[in-house]
């Protein structure tokens, strides 16, 4: 369960995914947490 505080907001963003036959376009971050990348649909905002 996240509990969030008042002072933070959920924050709406849109993604696009990009196909072209069996290829995906997408972003690649990095979580310093987890010490992995991760990957996503190409977006923000």
């Amino acid at each position: 369960m996240v509990i969030m505080s008042k002072s933070e907001k959920i924050r709406v963003i849109a993604l696009g995914l990009i196909t072209d036959g069996d290829r995906t376009f997408i972003g690649q971050g990095y979580d310093p947490d987890r010490k992995k990348p991760f990957y996503r649909a190409m977006g923000g905002g």
